[in-house]
């Protein structure tokens, strides 16, 4: 029963994973394009517009990952990168915890009161 419970979670969570991701890397996508498109259009000197284009074609891979990539596929990638490079990843850690603790810190300690 345990490992039926255990087994349906993982699923939901998987698929919200892959749906989330996807929709993600879609509204990514969009923007990598409508960004390249404006940079064309504007008066950029090359070196400027090369660089851009570098930075677009960046960010369309990587929409082209989340796009296509399942949970499966980032949970290993994950795995990978924290054996390539821990010192990335407890970065990553403690940054996040930094983060966390601002926001905390920043919420109300109390409910807000609606007036009736």
């Amino acid at each position: 029963m345990e490992q039926e419970k255990v087994a349906r979670a993982t699923s939901f969570i998987g698929s919200q994973i892959d749906e989330r991701s996807t929709v993600f890397g879609t509204r990514i996508a969009k923007s990598a394009t409508e960004l390249r498109g404006r940079l064309r259009e504007a008066p950029i000197p090359a070196p400027l517009l090369a660089l851009s284009d570098r930075g677009t074609s960046l960010l369309e891979g990587a929409a082209r990952y989340l796009q296509e990539g399942t949970a499966e596929t980032f949970v290993r990638d994950l795995e990978t990168l924290t054996r390539k490079r821990p010192f990335v990843m407890t970065g990553g850690a403690v940054a996040a915890g930094f983060l966390a603790a601002r926001f905390l810190k920043t919420a109300p300690a109390k409910p807000v009161e609606t007036l009736e």
